[in-house]
């Protein structure tokens, strides 16, 4: 892992100058001090590699995060530490691989805060799970709009691309599903 992470390291800092269609497999392994065949041993091209870099990184504090707005500012504050990396991404053919990215350490973070609000104890694990989903897609993807509509954007540009939602929206959302599974459940099937 330490190789990967030496290619991974200096790809982020080739991308704050250089596109990554420009950036070679024998330029960043000119830069990594280490022969192509080494980068070719432990990925088959730069996508690979980007997508390694998405798979095995976190954001910071992501699943320490009390509220929806900490989980906008973790995101905002690893944009803001990865940026050029990020927007370099994003105006890539790799722009899903961020999504996807923003959603899974979102779907993380939206689990945690459905299991700290009581009335979730109510609700399936399958349940919360879809919750849980349904919120990081919505924060995934208009993240990830914004960012590419917006370069260098600041934490205030970014929560207000969230000022439509209600506080108390996860709570509302479980509350929904609580609503209709006891419907359900109080309708009595004919014999």
């Amino acid at each position: 892992m330490k190789t990967e992470k030496k290619f991974v390291d200096t790809l982020k800092l080739l991308m704050e100058t250089e596109p990554l269609e420009e950036i070679t497999v024998s330029s960043l392994s000119k830069k990594c001090k280490v022969k192509r065949q080494t980068f070719y041993y432990h990925f088959h091209d730069m996508y690979d590699l980007l997508m390694v870099t998405y798979l095995y990184e976190e954001i910071p504090g992501i699943l320490d995060v009390k509220s929806f707005i900490g989980l906008i500012e973790a995101i905002y504050h690893y944009y803001d530490q990865n940026r050029h990396f990020v927007n370099g991404t994003i105006d890539s053919a790799c722009k899903d691989l961020f999504i996807e990215f923003i959603q899974n350490n979102s779907y993380q973070a939206f689990l945690r805060l459905i299991d700290n609000i009581p009335e979730s104890k109510g609700l399936t694990t399958h349940e919360k799970r879809a919750i849980a989903r349904y919120h990081a897609f919505g924060v995934s993807n208009v993240v990830t709009t914004y960012i590419n509509d917006h370069k260098n954007i600041t934490l205030i540009d970014l929560k207000k691309q969230f000022v439509f939602l209600e506080d108390g929206f996860i709570e509302k959302s479980i509350n929904q599903v609580l609503s209709k599974k006891s419907k359900k459940a109080a309708v009595v099937l004919p014999n």
